[in-house]
């Protein structure tokens, strides 16, 4: 987990200077977000400026902070999809399928889709 050096405000939020096309933007989200953003930027391969830049300019009407959050939450929950049931783990010795093989994984695509993301 990430500590911040924002401590929360009083409802939660933590804010953070994020560069958008070259300037800083101020994104206030929960820590519990923010952490999830970081594990998913760690997973990708991404920082959370290229994060925000993927989605930023295609966004279906959500502010960016909203959009985020529903990126977050749609990652991990694509994530669970793709694991496969406890009946359908590999024997000992054959590798699983590694949802996070290539990027954008499809996971993350999923993740970005549901925030209006149409591709490159």
């Amino acid at each position: 987990m990430t500590s911040h050096s924002n401590p929360p405000d009083g409802d939660g939020g933590v804010c953070r200077d994020v560069p958008i096309a070259g300037q800083p933007v101020s994104l206030r989200l929960h820590p519990v977000i923010w952490d999830s953003l970081d594990d998913i930027c760690a997973r990708e391969g991404l920082d959370i400026a290229g994060l925000c830049a993927m989605i930023g300019p295609t966004r279906t009407g959500l502010p960016l902070a909203e959009a985020l959050e529903a990126l977050a939450i749609r990652y991990f929950h694509g994530l669970f999809l793709y694991r496969p049931p406890p009946d359908r783990i590999p024997p000992d010795g054959e590798p699983a399928p590694d949802p996070l093989a290539r990027f954008p994984s499809p996971t993350l695509l999923q993740a970005l889709g549901a925030v209006g993301w149409r591709g490159r």
